[in-house]
């Protein structure tokens, strides 16, 4: 994963944006930034050799990093629309940090994860957004033009061109 965010696989990597923690020269912790759309910022990894855990590193870096996408978009050197919450942000202290360093609409792309994790998600938000007395937009990336579907009667369905296909909700 680090190498395809490093060579823009998964978007624009963010080198100036990235944190390293180095003990003793050494790499022991890092949080890792690109953007997608052009504007979509992404906090995809966040890692604290276990060593080091416990001790609020991970918190400095991201901090460090959010601030530093909160603060380009402040000055117009970068315009991000929205912060993508990943599976590595998806909690209460990195939403709380996300949000005091200055972004206003937290992204919850629900391409990943399932009704449970999406409340779960749009819960926990509004649980910060509560807290810190503070207007925060929460944005739901739907995947565009698909729908998903668990079954089809029959077991499967086959649509051709220029034929009807009517879609009902349950």
């Amino acid at each position: 994963i680090i190498n395809k965010i490093v060579e823009n696989v998964y978007g624009e990597f963010l080198p100036e944006a990235t944190s390293v923690l180095l003990h003793n020269d050494i790499p022991c912790g890092f949080v890792f930034a690109n953007v997608t759309g052009g504007k979509i910022a992404n906090i995809p990894l966040v890692a604290i050799e276990k060593s080091h855990r416990g001790q609020g590193l991970s918190e400095l870096l991201l901090n460090r990093t959010i601030k530093t996408i909160v603060d380009w978009t402040k000055i117009g050197t970068r315009d991000f629309s929205e912060v993508n919450v990943t599976t590595e942000t998806n909690n209460y202290k990195a939403l709380k940090s996300i949000i005091q360093n200055g972004a206003n609409v937290i992204r919850i792309n629900f391409s990943h994860g399932n009704t449970e994790t999406h409340q779960e998600s749009l819960d926990l938000i509004k649980d910060v957004r509560k807290d810190l007395q503070l207007p925060v937009a929460i944005m739901v990336d739907t995947r565009g033009p698909e729908v998903r579907v668990k079954t089809f009667e029959g077991g499967s369905g086959i649509l051709k061109k220029g034929h009807l296909f009517t879609l009902y909700g349950y």
